[in-house]
Parts: C-alpha cells; sequence; structure tokens
C-alpha cells in the first residue's frame, strides 16, 4: 500500500512530502499516515494554510495550530506589528509529535 510506504518513510527520515496531480489522493493519504501515528501514542496535529483546506482534513490553519498571534509592535527593536512571537512556536513544538501540513503549496502571500 501506497500510504504504508509513506508511513514507514516518515518513522525512518522524520518526514514526507506526497505530490501529485489534482485528485490523486495526496490528502487522504496524508491522513491515513497520520491516522496511523495516532494510533502508535503520537501527538499529530492537522493544519493547512487556508481555511478550505484546513475544513477539508478536519484540522486548523497552520497559524491558529501553532497559536500564532500577532504581537503588537512594543519597542524600535521590533517595528513590525505582524510579528509572530518564537515562544508559541516552541510551546506548540513541546506539545506535538508530528505536524501535517496539508495543501503546502498554497501559504498565503505575506
Amino acid at each position: 500500500n501506497q500510504w504504508e510506504e509513506g508511513l514507514d518513510i516518515v518513522q525512518k527520515h522524520g518526514r514526507v512530502l506526497i505530490h501529485g496531480g489534482p485528485g490523486m489522493g495526496k490528502t487522504w493519504m496524508a491522513l491515513k499516515i497520520g491516522d496511523a501515528l495516532r494510533k502508535q501514542g503520537l501527538r499529530v496535529v492537522d493544519t493547512a494554510y487556508t481555511n478550505m483546506a484546513a475544513l477539508n482534513i478536519g484540522g486548523q490553519t497552520m497559524d491558529r495550530a501553532l497559536g500564532l498571534r500577532r504581537k503588537e509592535a512594543d519597542s524600535e527593536e521590533d517595528p513590525d506589528p505582524t510579528h509572530y512571537g518564537l515562544k508559541w512556536v516552541k510551546a506548540m513544538a513541546k506539545r506535538t509529535d508530528v505536524l501535517l501540513i496539508d495543501e503546502v503549496s498554497l501559504p498565503p502571500a505575506h
């Protein structure tokens, strides 16, 4: 089974990129791998960049899943009000074993 091959790759190398044309089963395969990893006791977070893609997988958008919040510019060293705080990413990493990102080709333009 191809999804089992993908699972083996994740277990051996810590990541896998699933690619193919529309309707080829990429999302289905990723979710099967995620389910298998959950059955092994791993904490899997299903994410996507867009709201629609997140809804399709029953997950969350990347920024919501990671707990990223825009912080206000609070000093001259950080004048960009759209800067995301690294502490949120570190906190998420501590409570997640596997981050599944669907529709990775659709990141928002910033």
